[in-house]
């Protein structure tokens, strides 16, 4: 009946940077896979192996992988109240308040929306640059 973007700039289900990283593990070089469930994969070329951290645990402390990278980030929640009949968007809740966007002149069903951003960054801990 309707559709309806849900987010700014990027609106993947699953955007990285980390995938493009190669760190040392063991003295090897390695790459690491983000999945959409928030698992963390290591690939050095031969195999996958999950890591023992998710995005989530990455995002409640940095997490120093190794002596030249150091994982951090955040997390963010919007809430959007949609019409279930014409898909408009009615408001918008966040860290920053709720903004209303419409007023329904009649009762109308609302559609209750959730999404969950977690971002997490490599950062060289010395420079302070990301990887």
């Amino acid at each position: 009946m309707w559709s309806h973007q849900t987010g700014g700039k990027n609106n993947d289900m699953l955007s990285s940077s980390m995938s493009k990283l190669e760190v040392t593990s063991r003295g090897e070089w390695v790459r690491l896979i983000p999945s959409l469930d928030g698992g963390i994969y290591r690939f050095d070329g031969d195999g996958v192996e999950a890591l023992p951290v998710t995005a989530e645990t990455l995002l409640h402390s940095s997490f120093k992988f190794n002596t030249d990278t150091v994982f951090t980030g955040g997390k963010s929640t919007e809430v959007w109240g949609m019409s279930a009949n014409t898909g408009h968007l009615l408001y918008v809740c966040n860290t920053g308040g709720c903004n209303r966007q419409q007023t329904a002149s009649k009762p109308i069903h609302v559609l209750v929306i959730r999404r969950v951003t977690q971002i997490v960054r490599a950062i060289d801990p010395q420079s302070g640059e990301e990887r």
